[in-house]
């Protein structure tokens, strides 16, 4: 996890300095990271907004929209696990 905080807040600093090549090739190794670990979290969430907003500065649009997609699939994925049966705290 410190791998991949560290990777979006070097990737946050070239998107500053208007350097998205190399934003978006931390952002991409930092997605890879956020893939291969068995939890979602809100900042695997923000490295993957982020990781979208890169791509369509690099003028990438179909790749954008396909880390859109996966984000809003997060999203939905956190709002069903936090749902809870009443039934069941009987």
């Amino acid at each position: 996890m410190d791998r991949l905080k560290a990777l979006h807040s070097r990737a946050a600093m070239y998107a500053r300095q208007r350097q998205w090549q190399n934003a978006a090739r931390d952002l991409h190794e930092a997605v890879s990271i956020a893939a291969d670990s068995t939890f979602e979290t809100a900042a695997t969430a923000s490295v993957v907004a982020s990781y979208a907003y890169v791509l369509r500065k690099t003028h990438q649009r179909r790749e954008a929209r396909d880390v859109e997609r996966r984000l809003a699939a997060l999203a939905g994925a956190r709002h069903i696990s936090s749902l809870v049966d009443v039934s069941e705290l009987r």
